[in-house]
């Protein structure tokens, strides 16, 4: 079904990968047609920013930008984030990663001695030699948890509950669910040279200042993209619409599309809800393509393709399972300050629970930020957290809410149940 001599290619999702497909094929303007299908306002999916006003008021007003959904990585893993930044006039910002994860007896920091890392040395020594092994063994340890391999090895409930997992948790992002991960990436990501996300320390567990970054506004990224992949003639996006249905015919694909639910946001899967209008072309709200890149989760992915899913498709796709997140913001700094050891050099913070061991609260702080104040026409600084809290429910990863307080910015992430 191409065009003259241009192949028409259909981008499902216009996140981080489907940003990259497109804007990818968008540079051979001559050989490929793009139409990307995106059902949010804003390209980058959940490499997501919003602004916040910390106060101030009139011309005193001071806002301040936040990652919510990514904020940061290493230079090693994010080689190719970094270039996409500076070819687009923008830079990540060099930090130093300090963690201060639980709180009194159960508190520790990689910028710190604390009784607990005191206590569990050996163990933490043993972790760096079990860590080695996992990955000479990869071709066997990729199929084990993380938790298998450590309860095989006898490590201790507090190593495991108070330390490895809740430091895995917070930089994969999985919550309640880190006792799955395989072992295999668990040690990549202490050992890989290209991959590794933690400096291991056979004292502290963690290095006492491993080398991050911090991304500038996402936002601003993915939109300067599409910007340049429309201006090519060659890239088409499709705001506030989604594919409904797509079926693999004689002459290439055929994708059916619909307006999105007014109430979608990234990472969700809603098929109902008042509908908002979407930019479509394409007659009879269908699009005949050559080709389809599927850049959206793998249960979408595999329910636009419905019958049409050869087996292997079904497998691999309806082996991938998601958990619900939802943000809310709020003022509470003596929250923080009940369940967290909050210091001004603290970046991350993780709650765990005495009752729960196998749960925990997740936490990242977006320090240093440059906040304009417009009446000066100067800057300050200003610190803020994004908190994300995590239960033990089977059928829930999260629920989030964002905080302010005094001298930044905060998000916290919680689940059904109380404040305590």
């Amino acid at each position: 079904m191409a065009s003259g001599s241009r192949r028409r290619i259909g981008v499902l999702g216009a996140g981080a990968s489907g940003m990259a497909a497109a804007w990818s094929l968008s540079r051979f303007p001559e050989r490929y047609e793009v139409h990307v299908i995106e059902p949010g306002e804003e390209a980058g999916g959940v490499a997501c920013s919003l602004r916040r006003s910390l106060g101030g008021g009139g011309e005193n007003e001071v806002g301040v930008s936040i990652n919510y959904g990514v904020q940061g990585g290493n230079s090693k893993a994010h080689q190719n984030t970094i270039e996409m930044l500076r070819l687009f006039g923008m830079d990540a910002s060099p930090a130093e990663l300090a963690v201060s994860f639980g709180k009194g007896e159960h508190n520790w920091k990689n910028y710190e001695r604390k009784p607990l890392q005191t206590r569990l040395k050996g163990e933490t020594a043993r972790f760096g030699v079990v860590i080695k092994w996992i990955a000479r063994l990869e071709f066997i340890t990729i199929f084990l948890s993380i938790d298998f391999v450590l309860r095989l090895c006898l490590f201790s409930d507090a190593f495991r509950h108070r330390m490895v997992y809740p430091l895995v948790a917070l930089f994969f992002g999985t919550g309640n669910q880190t006792p799955k991960v395989s072992a295999a990436v668990i040690a990549r990501v202490f050992r890989d040279p290209s991959l590794a996300l933690f400096e291991y320390d056979p004292e502290y567990l963690l290095s006492q200042a491993p080398k991050t970054i911090a991304f500038p506004e996402l936002r601003e990224l993915y939109s300067r993209m599409r910007q340049q992949a429309e201006a090519t003639g060659g890239c088409t996006f499709h705001m506030r619409t989604q594919a409904s249905r797509v079926r693999r015919t004689a002459h290439g694909v055929l994708v059916s599309l619909e307006a999105a639910p007014s109430t979608w946001r990234a990472g969700s899967d809603q098929t109902s809800g008042d509908r908002t209008p979407a930019t479509t072309t394409g007659e009879g709200w269908e699009l005949a393509l050559d080709e389809v890149i599927f850049a959206c989760p793998a249960n979408v992915a595999l329910k636009i393709l419905a019958e049409d899913a050869s087996l292997a498709e079904r497998w691999v796709l309806g082996s991938v399972e998601y958990f619900h997140d939802l943000t809310v913001t709020h003022t509470d700094h003596e929250y923080m300050q009940r369940h967290a050891e909050v210091d001004e050099r603290a970046m991350y913070y993780i709650k765990t629970y005495d009752e729960k061991p196998e749960c925990c609260e997740m936490g990242t702080s977006q320090r240093c930020r440059r906040l304009a104040t417009k009446a000066t026409g100067s800057t300050r600084q200003s610190s803020s957290i994004e908190m994300i809290r995590t239960f033990g429910q089977s059928t829930r990863w999260t629920r989030r809410r964002s905080w302010t307080s005094r001298g930044g910015l905060h998000s916290l992430t919680r689940s059904n149940i109380s404040d305590g």
